[in-house]
């Protein structure tokens, strides 16, 4: 097991308490959890926590001067799109001894997949008292990270629901539509996809009250698998899409296809994946559904 040891000083941890991340859902406040169910890149993810410190104490275990300031620095991450951004840095008063509350909105365009919120105590201004001391503005003296899954692909398309025995009579026993129109690869993304829910089938009915158990939860992911299913073969059929790079401000459908593979695979060469899905459609099948995770 390796533990990293900063070149300096850092103060002991009771001298800092942290109870975590919590999600702002109108006038509730809810622990983050490691999936949010529902994201598209438009969410507005506020959230909120309180921060206390002990900021003399801080001081002297590290060897700062009086002279020298603190603040709470908060970024989050995403490996899908290669993002860090700074939310907030607040700075701490001299002397202060309690709770700071912190509030910060995450872009949600910015971010997919995985994403890591940072929460560090710094140093703004160091007035170091010997060698032991940090020296450097920005030194970290504490850090906490927290991660949730921002779920599912099919979340990020316009998703309606309709009761297909009105408007689909021929499908009334499915569970969902997806319609993708990619026969203009310049067209809006957005406007050339969507998620149909049949509101004509119970436990499509139950899933859009709001219900959250097993086999909601199990419709959930067959939802995401099968969007997921059609976004990849839609993208992996196109020449457009194969011949461009990931451009995550192209609003194309070939550029929503090309990032969509992206956040899937990010670490897969579509050409990689162009060839399984011509050559080995079980395999790809395979890869879809371990992807999503839907047997998790």
């Amino acid at each position: 097991m390796k533990v990293k040891v900063p070149p300096f000083l850092v103060p002991p941890s009771e001298s800092i308490t942290f109870d975590g991340w919590y999600q702002q859902l109108g006038d509730e406040n809810i622990a983050l959890p490691e999936e949010l169910e529902h994201w598209d890149y438009q969410t507005r993810l506020i959230l909120s926590a309180f921060i206390t410190l002990d900021e003399a104490q801080i001081l002297s275990e590290s060897h700062l001067g009086p002279g020298s300031r603190l603040g709470v620095l908060v970024t989050a991450s995403s490996e899908a799109t290669s993002t860090e951004s700074v939310l907030k840095l607040v700075d701490i008063p001299s002397g202060w001894n309690d709770a700071r509350a912190l509030t910060v909105e995450v872009p949600g365009q910015h971010f997919a997949r995985r994403l890591t919120v940072t929460t560090q105590v710094v140093v703004t201004n160091a007035e170091p008292l010997d060698g032991l001391a940090p020296s450097k503005q920005g030194a970290i003296l504490w850090s906490v990270t927290q991660k949730t899954y921002l779920q599912g692909i099919g979340a990020q398309f316009p998703t309606y629901a309709e009761d297909f025995n009105i408007t689909r009579p021929k499908l009334s026993h499915a569970g969902w539509f997806i319609h993708i129109d990619a026969t203009d690869p310049h067209a809006l993304f957005l406007s050339n996809i969507k998620v149909v829910l049949n509101s004509g089938r119970p436990e499509i009915q139950k899933l859009l009250s709001g219900a959250k158990d097993a086999s909601t939860a199990q419709i959930q992911r067959m939802i995401d698998v099968d969007v997921s299913r059609r976004i990849a073969s839609a993208g992996l059929g196109m020449p457009e899409v194969l011949d461009s790079d990931t451009d995550f401000d192209d609003l194309s459908v070939a550029g929503g296809l090309r990032a969509s593979l992206a956040l899937l695979w990010p670490d897969v060469p579509v050409e990689h994946l162009a060839h399984e899905f011509a050559n080995d459609t079980g395999a790809f099948e395979a890869r879809i559904q371990q992807n999503r995770g839907l047997f998790n």
